[in-house]
């Protein structure tokens, strides 16, 4: 046996060397982590800042089930029209909250490909491409 496999002897530990992945990962990792916490962050607050908007005027207001009222058109799409944040700013809010949660993952996986690109990985280029385009044709049905 050697000192090596007994234990004994020389207390220096060899690091392992990092591979380009672990590397890729070191890199990648902080700015995505940065980029969820800040984007969740912001839905939040918008979130909260617009429901408790919303309750201070409609809180009060009693629920008519006996009809069905849709939402209003400009709430029926995605962007929000010129007038909205004037006429219902909590129901503004909350939607802008909404869509910045479904943009963040827009924002990840344009990241991730960037960094793929960088690293001249092109299988994950095209992967992850692949996703961003599936993610833009479910959200927009282009």
């Amino acid at each position: 046996m050697t000192e090596h496999d007994t234990g004994m002897g020389s207390s220096k530990a060899t690091e392992p060397e990092t591979t380009a992945h672990e590397q890729w990962d070191r890199r990648v990792q902080p700015v995505l982590g940065k980029t969820l916490i800040v984007g969740v962050s912001l839905a939040a607050a918008a979130v909260v800042v617009g429901a408790l908007t919303y309750l201070v005027k409609h809180g009060g207001d009693l629920a008519d089930y006996g009809v069905f009222n849709g939402e209003p058109p400009q709430f029926r799409h995605i962007l929000v029209r010129g007038g909205t944040f004037e006429d219902s700013p909590g129901r503004a809010l909350i939607q802008l909250g909404l869509v910045t949660l479904i943009m963040l993952q827009f924002v990840r996986v344009a990241i991730v490909d960037v960094y793929f690109a960088l690293a001249r990985d092109w299988w994950y280029v095209g992967l992850s491409t692949l996703v961003l385009g599936a993610l833009i044709f479910g959200l927009w049905g282009v």
